[in-house]
């Protein structure tokens, strides 16, 4: 049986999204990961946005809409094909750090910013088309999911590793559960990671359990559009509410660009069942 603990605090929801301009989803301080940065940026048609990734590895992705823009000397047109995420892949562009970026929105869309601090200079700004994205699928029955890699792990960054996932009404995902939180080569790596949800229709929802094998944190929380999940550590499993489709981007930090899953040992044993 479970014990009951405290939460974490770990379910974070903006209190208002901006209708023109960066919306705060996530900041080291806001709970305990560490390290990455989150926005939901709006902009209407016509609007203009300009930045600077500083000392940061930036990703932005489109979520919605089209933009125009440059980065560094990079210049790119017509970013972004879908008219939200559950129309096709996604298109982004990755931004090195330093250098700086302008956008203006073709249409009006919304875009994430995912950053990360970095100290290589080495890294080069780059736009990712949908024929980029690779679109797998995991698991079977009502553990399958479809997952689009945005920025795998043998993309040239330095920490960022960034895709989306789609969970069928009713399916469940980050299953079998499996956690990231210790590094233990060649067993398990270092990840800190947040999810950023969107459900369609928009009023449905979905659940996630968060867990470790120590007990010290069992929480589930009812995830809604727009939220957002911290996962510092332990077991993360989620499920879609029946009649409805749930989407999340999830945002990964850590050590090397090879991620390695621990998963549930009580639990594995439904992949051979």
């Amino acid at each position: 049986m479970a014990i009951p603990v405290n939460d974490p605090g770990w379910h974070h929801t903006p209190k208002t999204i901006q209708q023109s301009g960066l919306t705060t989803l996530y900041r080291p301080g806001m709970g305990e990961v560490t390290h990455i940065n989150l926005d939901l940026l709006t902009l209407p048609a016509g609007k203009d946005f300009s930045g600077i990734s500083k000392s940061r590895e930036t990703v932005l992705i489109v979520l919605s809409g089209t933009i125009s823009g440059q980065v560094g000397s990079l210049r790119f047109d017509d970013l972004g094909k879908r008219a939200d995420v559950f129309d096709g892949k996604a298109e982004a562009v990755y931004i090195g750090k330093g250098d700086g970026f302008s956008l203006t929105a073709v249409t009006d869309c919304r875009c994430i910013l995912a950053s990360c601090k970095t100290d290589r200079t080495d890294l080069q700004s780059r736009v990712i088309r949908q024929d980029d994205v690779r679109v797998r699928d995991v698991g079977r029955d009502n553990w399958q999911r479809t997952v689009h890699d945005i920025i795998p792990g043998d993309f040239p960054a330095d920490t960022l590793i960034i895709g989306e996932t789609y969970n069928p009404p009713g399916n469940w995902s980050s299953y079998p559960p499996h956690k990231h939180d210790k590094d233990n080569p060649p067993v398990e790596s270092q990840f800190e990671e947040l999810y950023f949800y969107k459900v369609s229709p928009s009023r449905g929802f979905g659940i996630q359990r968060i867990y470790t094998a120590e007990g010290d944190v069992d929480v589930s929380y009812t995830v809604s559009d727009n939220d957002l999940i911290e996962i510092p550590r332990g077991y993360h499993p989620v499920i879609a509410g029946g009649g409805y489709q749930l989407y999340y981007l999830w945002v990964l930090a850590g050590k090397g660009r090879s991620p390695v899953w621990f998963e549930d040992p009580s639990h594995s044993w439904i992949k051979n069942g």
